[in-house]
């Protein structure tokens, strides 16, 4: 896995396990952290794989950036939504997943194109 066809889900996970890391520092140091709070870290964690599971494709060049910019959303849904205000914690994840999302965005995306996965004929496979 290099920086150069990864680097979008690179920063996208790093921002997943930091998120999560806070949440667990959290949960200890303080009188613990929220169930909606621990729900925007499996979200981020989602989005992270969603991320990698995401194609560079040359036609839509900002799909990763996209799907992380969605999962941020998410997670502002489930601040609003669960008790109509954000917490602290909460916020300090949102920022965390739109650093990794802005992450996601300068990242290289470099795509392949694999003619010889599709038995040699004209038909491409883009591989990411």
């Amino acid at each position: 896995m290099s920086w150069r066809t990864h680097g979008k889900s690179i920063l996208m996970g790093l921002g997943a396990v930091l998120m999560a890391a806070v949440a667990a520092w959290r949960e200890v140091a303080s009188n613990g952290i929220t169930l909606s709070e621990w729900v925007t870290v499996v979200i981020a964690v989602f989005g992270a794989v969603n991320v990698w599971a995401t194609a560079n494709v040359p036609a839509f060049s900002k799909a990763k950036t996209v799907v992380a910019a969605l999962f941020v959303v998410l997670n502002l849904l489930v601040g609003f939504l669960t008790d109509g205000r954000l917490t602290g914690d909460e916020t300090t994840f949102l920022i965390i997943q739109a650093l990794a999302t802005l992450g996601v965005a300068a990242a290289p995306a470099v795509s392949t194109l694999d003619t010889r996965a599709m038995g040699g004929s004209t038909s491409a496979v883009y591989r990411s």
